[in-house]
C-alpha cells in the first residue's frame, strides 16, 4: 500500500473479550492498515488504551444515567453515534461490527468524500433470539435501508451469507469465519485431569465457552446425570447464567465438574485435555441453528471428537469428515441415547479425522478473506 489507510473499527460493547474484531484488527494492522477501534466506556476501563499496537478509545455519553426506555435510549444512541463520528472523521475505513454500529459509518461515508464502509455482520441480525413481530420487521427495514451504503459485507456462516444475499439483494458477503489462529503444537499436558484428579481411564466430555440458558446447559446435565456410565466425567468451563446450576449437579454426581474461565492463552492447553467436546446450541433461532460456535474450531484445533445437535452448519462439518456425533434431534433424551453409544474405538477415529482440519479452519485462511475485501475496496 503506497499510502497508509485509516480504519476505525466500531463497536457498541466495551471491547474487552471481542476475539474477532481483535484478530481482524490485528490482521489489518500487520497488512499495513492503521487501525483504531471506537467502543463503549464502561467504569474501571480505560477511556484510551493501546493493545499491541492496536489503538483503543472507549466513548462515555453524558446520556447515560438516564432510564432505559426506547425514547432515552435513543438519545444515548445518537450521543454516541456523534462522538464516534466527530473523533474519526479523518478515517477511510469504517469497520462496523453488527447493526448497530452499521448507521455510524454510513453517516460517515455521506458526510464525507471517498469514505468507505465495512460491513461485519458478527450474527443473523433479524433472525436472533428474541426478536420477532413488530421488532422484527423494523430491524429489517433498518438493515434493509443502511446495508445499501455498505461498500462490502462480511458474515460468519455460509447459510448466512446466502440469506443475506436474497434478503437484501445484495453480492453475497465474504465468509470470515471465527477461527483460532493456528499453532502448532498445542500442549497435550493432562491439565484437566491433575486439576480435578481424574484418572487416565476415565473419558473426559466437555462443554466450554458461554454457560448460559441457550448452550444446552440443563439438558447435558439431565442426560449425563440418567448415564450408567462410570467411564464418562463431564466438565463445564467457563461462565454464564448456568454456572450455579452446574455447581448443583456437581455436588450431588461426582463425575460433573465446573472450571471457571482459563485466560484466553491458555484455552486451548485446557481444551487439547479433554477428549470430547460438546456443542448443544438450542434450535430456539435460525440465528443458533446456522451458527458456527468458536467452541466447535477450537475442539478441532485441540483434536477434539465432537458430540452436537443437528445445527445446520455444525453437522455439515462433522459428516462431511467423520469427526464425531450428530444426535437425532435437539433434545435431552438424544444427547443420553448419543453418549451410550459413545466408545473409544469411534473416539479414536474422530480424533485421527479431526488432527489436519485445524490447516483448514484457521484465522490464518480467514485472514486471507479479509485482507481480500479490504484490497478490492478501493479499485
Amino acid at each position: 500500500m503506497s499510502v497508509q489507510k485509516k480504519v476505525v473499527s466500531i463497536v457498541l460493547n466495551d471491547f474487552t473479550h471481542d476475539s474477532r474484531v481483535l484478530k481482524e484488527c490485528g490482521s489489518l494492522i500487520g497488512a499495513g492498515y492503521q487501525v483504531r477501534v471506537a467502543a463503549m466506556h464502561t467504569i474501571g476501563l480505560a477511556e484510551k488504551e493501546n493493545k499491541d499496537g492496536l489503538e483503543v478509545r472507549r466513548y462515555q455519553i453524558s446520556a447515560q444515567k438516564l432510564s432505559k426506555g426506547l425514547f432515552f435510549s435513543g438519545i444515548k444512541y445518537l450521543q454516541l453515534l456523534w462522538k464516534i463520528y466527530r473523533d474519526n472523521r479523518d478515517a477511510d475505513i469504517y469497520h462496523c461490527n453488527d447493526i448497530e454500529a452499521l448507521p455510524i459509518g454510513v453517516i460517515a461515508k455521506w458526510m464525507g468524500k471517498g469514505k468507505k464502509v465495512v460491513y461485519d455482520a458478527h450474527e443473523f441480525e433479524s433472525e436472533k433470539a428474541g426478536i420477532g413481530g413488530v421488532h422484527k420487521k423494523l430491524l429489517l427495514l433498518f438493515e434493509r435501508f443502511f446495508i445499501r451504503y455498505a461498500d462490502r459485507t462480511i458474515t460468519v456462516g455460509e447459510q448466512i451469507a446466502k440469506e443475506y444475499q436474497n434478503i437484501f439483494n445484495i453480492e453475497k458477503p465474504a465468509l470470515v469465519m471465527n477461527c483460532p489462529v493456528l499453532h502448532e503444537g498445542v500442549e497435550t499436558e493432562p491439565l484437566l485431569r491433575r486439576e480435578f484428579s481424574i484418572n487416565a481411564d476415565k473419558t473426559i466430555l466437555l462443554s466450554q465457552g458461554a454457560l448460559s440458558y441457550d448452550r444446552g446447559i440443563k439438558e447435558m446435565l439431565e442426560a449425563f446425570s440418567n448415564l450408567d456410565r462410570t467411564d464418562l466425567v463431564l466438565i463445564f468451563m467457563g461462565y454464564g447464567d448456568m454456572v450455579d446450576l452446574i455447581k448443583s449437579y456437581s455436588i450431588k454426581h461426582l463425575n460433573i465438574y465446573y472450571l471457571p474461565s482459563v485466560p484466553p492463552e491458555k484455552v486451548l492447553s485446557y481444551t487439547a485435555s479433554a477428549d470430547v467436546g460438546l456443542i448443544f446450541t438450542q434450535n430456539i433461532c435460525l440465528n443458533n441453528y446456522y451458527s458456527l460456535p468458536n467452541k466447535f474450531f477450537e475442539y478441532i484445533h485441540s483434536g477434539l471428537g465432537i458430540i452436537a445437535w443437528p445445527l445446520f452448519e455444525v453437522e455439515k462439518i462433522i459428516n462431511k469428515y467423520d469427526i464425531g456425533i450428530i444426535t437425532k434431534d435437539f433434545s435431552t433424551a438424544s444427547i443420553e441415547s448419543s453418549l451410550e453409544m459413545l466408545n473409544k474405538k469411534d473416539i479414536d477415529r474422530y480424533k485421527k479425522n479431526v488432527t489436519d482440519l485445524k490447516y483448514k479452519y484457521n484465522w490464518q485462511q480467514q485472514e486471507a478473506v479479509l485482507l481480500g475485501v479490504y484490497n478490492n475496496l478501493f479499485l
